[in-house]
């Protein structure tokens, strides 16, 4: 192989080989291209005069430039002398330049997963997951990633805010204090409105706040999906509304309608980390099957997906659950009786359901049936189900609930009833953004205006804090002292990892202020709740002592639970009837339906500042940046619409107008309309278009999924930022799926002829990477983990439709067999730190070298920028700097990692596989006396914060370290080994086996490739 040693022989494909397509242009019977579908290199090389954040012209540059100047020297003055300090007194804890680590607990959103901060001269500089949390296990998702970036977000409030206007706290409490004590008055009522209350201590606080003045309390949950239908279901069937916690790790059988349990659900690290658990046990695989209308990381990760319209989700529920009825004799009798009416779902054949129902009653008690759904009778019928199957106690723990969401949608509608009759004298939203985020947010913004007294209580600009006259600046939550308990009896800790940066205060501290209570600060509140719940008879030493335990370990003692108590297999007749009524309710089927889908980045908005996360392209539409309508290829046809063609959208009175993208798997019937764009604060990186006003909020119930639409292109087209690198994969191997755990992947047919590279002895240790395909669901936590710990900058969506973005690692999606209904594939693309690369050998300075460990280095100082690497390296994923990315404001500069390097334009960079990670370890090593040091205790920032635990790193030639082992999988491949670069990555084949199909699994897909 020569210098050009890309340009080897392809292997051909062969017709039992399925076709596989990562983008339209390379689906099947789509031969060519489509619009964005030119090589990387192409889109790149299009120059432009303006920068990447401005429209500025060379010329109006030069202008600015001048008259610039001009001012400049008109202005001169001797700055003042500032002059920089050392510790009079240095503590012993901190050394400079040497990280400390502490515990803590994420707050980005309700889950509430163990969080360890890596803090350097006293500010955060990294957070990851906290090892052996009972429910994270370890890893953190992209949002509580991102979460650092947040805290050093210049669009943050600085201080207390009175009718728009920087005001002092004393002022701003006179204000809220005046409008209490008309409540106290008794000229109104008082409502305070929060998201699911997580945290003992500030429940406390509420509770306190709220006796005071006699207040009402509105818990709602964010985004599409609330627990209120679940609540409705659990107090049918028991008359005690609650979630119950899941256990997917003692699950053989999962079973999931529109429930997106390891995407955007409620909990999705935690149950990420126990299906990935579950799928590692030597025993036989797990199987899942996925009914849902569009597209979402959990069906993506099952091994049968069947698409369904939310009206034969619903018959197909019922249908399912009077089958397993039929199995489950006297227990069942009534429940069967009152489903016969039930139809049989017409988008979905019988015989599939009959199968499914004969396989579940056979895994009963270790099976799980869940649903997404908003509808109360659907919940209902899963939850008996999971009942009559044995999986209460097993699966589904009811006696030991999910605490992270509570929010009744029926005490929401009171709220805003309560609102517009004018009965409100006064209104606190904590932390909280109904504005934005309720179909009917611009009536309540306008309904805020006649309420004496409105308060916000929060860290960002919102539209709820926009429309209230008093907003209490908040905390950032790495600001502030805090706790949560997710499960009964489980408490954990949130501590400081920095001084507050600007004038604000602990929400907890405003409602105690407001309270007239006698301690205000909010960590000797939390000791005292603390104190009070869980060590009543210590004495202050002795307490003083189990406090300082308990911060250090981020959680306190766990305390045991009651043992459950026993229930009766067959529901209560409350619940039969509850079902018998829905039976009764005849199934209407919408023509076209919208569904409201949350993104793993945004979520529900809330964090629709944070660049990291508007970059982050989303996993399965590949766009970052902009709101796209998700349309299945049939309805793209029927409209006559391509990729980035604007369609309007009417369902709920109200109309939407989004760029398109067209999703293989989306069911043709239902249209995938993405939340969390609309903020109306003026925010300009947030700005958007609002897809919460599609909603219908009515009977008790937020309807996200089957509303009945319509749907027309407007003519117009809006380019779309997307990750997509490559349109076609051009028949090459890229990734596998076998349908067994032992299936062997094909090894790859070798290229003929001779090398130019020498051969290299292994030496100790070298450094090499196993992901496992399996276990990978897309979330992308590793690719903003990667960016937070690399300094990687964001470039914006302009660059990014010029393919320029700058992540050194990508979460690549495949799409294999059927083009309607495909199976879904995730590859985690990174520098494959090949043994015989490729850049290497075309670099004209010497800039790109091999290290003994194996790994491909870069030297930034000798980069001329000529990009012959990036030409000649077959995985794409060396990144060039088109411009000066670096960061202007003082506050966001705060984020970057001072032990990696910031890159200058001009200058190309890569995956480096965390190298300050590993001569962090290795000197550690030789301070320990370890001198035959094998890598022991490195791990890559995206090996840390996988909550799957997909990616492995160590040492290759040790032969008891888990990547020798794993390499010796039958499922492990190396992409385009056949090139003969020796890649130090090697994956192990995705897992997909389907119940009654042969060992092709029904499409072939044994060798197959996308």
């Amino acid at each position: 192989m020569g210098t050009g040693g890309t340009r080897g022989r392809v292997p051909p494909v062969t017709p039992s080989t399925p076709r596989g397509w990562n983008d339209r242009g390379g689906a099947p019977g789509r031969p060519g291209e489509t619009r964005g579908d030119r090589n990387r290199e192409e889109r790149e090389s299009e120059m432009t005069t303006t920068s990447p954040t401005t429209d500025t012209t060379r010329r109006g540059f030069l202008l600015g430039l001048g008259a610039g100047a001009a001012a400049a020297l008109a202005a001169c003055k001797r700055l003042p002398v500032e002059h920089a300090l050392p510790f009079p007194v240095a503590p012993e804890e901190v050394v400079p330049g040497v990280p400390s680590l502490y515990a803590s607990t994420c707050t980005a959103c309700t889950a509430s997963c163990g969080l360890t901060m890596r803090v350097l001269d006293g500010r955060p500089v990294k957070l990851e997951g906290r090892a052996g949390h009972p429910l994270s296990g370890g890893g953190i998702c992209a949002v509580g990633q991102a979460d650092l970036r947040a805290l050093y977000d210049a669009s943050r409030l600085r201080g207390p805010l009175l009718d728009g206007k920087p005001a002092t706290w004393e002022a701003l409490d006179a204000r809220v204090e005046a409008g209490l004590a008309d409540v106290a008055a008794g000229k109104g009522r008082l409502f305070l409105v929060t998201p699911t209350l997580v945290s003992p201590a500030e429940r406390e606080a509420v509770s306190a706040f709220l006796a005071r003045f006699g207040g009402t309390l509105v818990e709602r949950d964010p985004g599409v999906r609330s627990a209120s239908a679940v609540l409705a279901a659990w107090e049918a069937l028991d008359g005690t509304p609650l979630v119950p916690s899941l256990s997917l790790d003692a699950c053989d059988l999962l079973v999931t309608f529109s429930a997106d349990l390891l995407g955007t659900g409620p909990e999705p690290v935690a149950h990420t980390a126990a299906w990935s658990a579950r799928k590692r046990e030597e025993r036989f695989a797990p199987r899942h099957v996925a009914v849902e209308g569009s597209l979402s990381l959990t069906g993506a990760a099952a091994d049968e997906r069947w698409p369904a319209t939310s009206s034969d989700e619903r018959l197909a529920l019922l249908r399912l659950l009077a089958l397993v009825a039929g199995h489950a004799g006297p227990a069942g009798a009534s429940v069967a009786s009152a489903l016969a009416p039930v139809p049989k779902p017409a988008g979905l054949p019988a015989e599939r359901l009959s199968r499914l129902a004969s396989d579940l009653w056979e895994a009963r008690g270790r099976s799980l049936v869940a649903t997404g759904s908003t509808d109360a009778a659907q919940q209902l019928a899963a939850a008996v189900l999971n009942r009559l199957l044995g999986n209460e106690g097993r699966t589904v723990h009811p006696d030991r609930p999910s605490l992270t969401r509570r929010g009744r949608e029926e005490d929401l509608e009171a709220f805003l009833a309560a609102v517009n009759a004018g009965e409100a004298a006064a209104v606190v939203f904590l932390d909280t953004d109904p504005v934005d985020q309720l179909p009917a947010g611009e009536a309540l913004a306008e309904a805020l205006k006649k309420v004496p007294l409105t308060v916000a209580i929060t860290d960002r600009p919102t539209g709820t804090a926009a429309a209230c006259a008093a907003v209490a600046a908040a905390h950032h939550s790495l600001e502030r002292w805090g706790d949560r308990e997710p499960r009964p009896g489980l408490v954990t800790l949130a501590q400081p990892g920095v001084r507050p940066i600007f004038d604000t205060r602990p929400p907890v501290e405003s409602l105690l202020r407001w309270s007239g209570a006698s301690v205000v600060d909010a960590r000797l509140h939390l000791m005292g709740s603390v104190r009070r719940r869980h060590a009543p008879g210590m004495g202050d030493a002795e307490f003083a002592a189990f406090w300082t335990e308990s911060v250090a370990a981020g959680a306190l003692p766990e305390a045991p639970l009651p043992a459950p108590a026993p229930r009766d297999a067959s529901p209560r007749p409350e619940a039969v009837a509850f079902l018998a009524a829905e039976a009764a309710r005849p199934s209407a089927r919408p023509g076209l339906e919208v569904e409201l889908v949350e993104e793993v980045a945004l979520r529900d908005g809330r964090n629709a500042h944070v660049p990291w996360l508007r970059e982050l392209p989303d996993p399965l539409t590949r766009v970052s940046w902009t709101p796209a309508l998700r349309l299945a290829p049939a309805r793209a046809r029927t409209l006559g619409v391509a990729d980035g063609d604007v369609v309007e959208v009417t369902a709920s009175g109200a109309k939407l107008a989004l760029p398109a993208r067209i999703v293989p798997g989306q069911h043709p019937d239902v249209i995938g309309v993405p939340v969390g764009y609309g903020r109306t604060d003026g925010d300009a990186a947030a700005s958007g278009r609002n897809a919460y006003r599609l909603a219908r909020l009515a009977g008790g119930r937020l309807q996200s999924e089957g509303l009945p639409a319509v749907a027309a292109r407007t003519g117009r087209h809006e380019p779309l930022p997307l990750m997509q690198p490559h349109g076609t994969t051009e028949g090459r191997p890229v990734v596998f799926q076998v349908p067994e755990r032992d299936d062997k992947v094909p090894p790859p047919e070798p290229i003929a002829g001779k090398t130019l590279w020498p051969e290299r002895r292994p030496t100790s240790p070298k450094w090499e990477m196993v992901v496992d395909l399996d276990a990978c669901t897309g979330c992308s936590a590793c690719v903003v983990s990667c960016q937070a710990e690399n300094n990687l900058p964001v470039v914006g969506p302009d660059e990014i439709r010029r393919s320029r973005d700058m992540f050194w690692l990508r979460v690549d999606r495949y799409f294999l067999g059927d083009g309607e209904a495909p199976d879904v594939l995730f590859t985690t693309t990174l520098c494959a730190q090949c043994g015989n690369a490729p850049c290497e050998t075309v670099c004209p300075v010497a800039a790109t070298v091999h290290s003994e460990d194996g790994l491909n280095q870069q030297v930034y100082n000798r980069c001329v920028g000529t990009r012959y690497c990036a030409n000649n390296c077959p995985y794409k994923v060396r990144r060039f700097n088109w411009f000066q990315h670096d960061v202007k404001d003082p506050l966001e500069r705060l984020v970057l990692n001072p032990s990696v390097v910031v890159r200058d334009r001009g200058v190309m960079e890569k995956c480096t596989f965390c190298v300050q990670r590993i001569q962090a370890g290795r000197i550690a090593a030789r301070r320990g006396g370890d001198e035959g040091w094998r890598g022991g205790g490195v791990a890559t920032a995206c090996q840390e914060s996988c909550p799957a635990r997909a990616i492995t790193f160590g040492d290759a030639t040790d032969p008891d370290g888990e990547v020798a082992r794993l390499k010796k999988s039958p499922r492990a491949f190396q992409v385009l080994a056949e090139l003969g670069v020796a890649p130090a990555v090697t994956y192990l084949a995705h897992v997909r086996s389907r119940e009654g199909e042969g060992a092709a699994g029904g499409h072939g897909e044994k060798g197959g490739h996308a």
